[in-house]
């Protein structure tokens, strides 16, 4: 597997389907939250420390606190960018990273 930096930005690119939007065809919360998700896990994975790493010492990743700050959802078939960038933390233990959807700008990653 390989690694990113412990430094780098971990992007991926997405457009929002039919089904994560509502009758407003806006993104609905529970969306951004599942696709936080999955930046995350990706995102740990890409440095070594993912679902596979986690489950083979019989361990799980528990998100104990969320701050989030959304100023605009994404529309239905929007593509945005899904980022992930780690933060200094004082242990694995207290692994955090700072994630975001970003809008892209003429398919642009940011």
């Amino acid at each position: 597997m390989e690694h990113a930096s412990t430094r780098e930005i971990y992007s991926v690119q997405a457009t929002v389907r039919t089904y994560e939007s509502g009758a407003d065809g806006l993104m609905k919360p529970e969306t951004v939250l599942h696709w936080f998700q999955e930046i995350a896990e990706a995102h740990a994975s890409c440095l070594g420390f993912g679902y596979d790493f986690v489950t083979s010492r019989s361990l799980a990743w528990v998100e104990v606190r969320l701050d989030a700050s959304v100023n605009r959802l994404p529309r239905w078939k929007e593509t945005t960018w899904k980022s992930g960038m780690p933060k200094a933390t004082a242990s694995l233990q207290q692994a955090a990273c700072g994630l975001s959807l970003i809008y892209a700008a003429g398919g642009r990653s940011p």
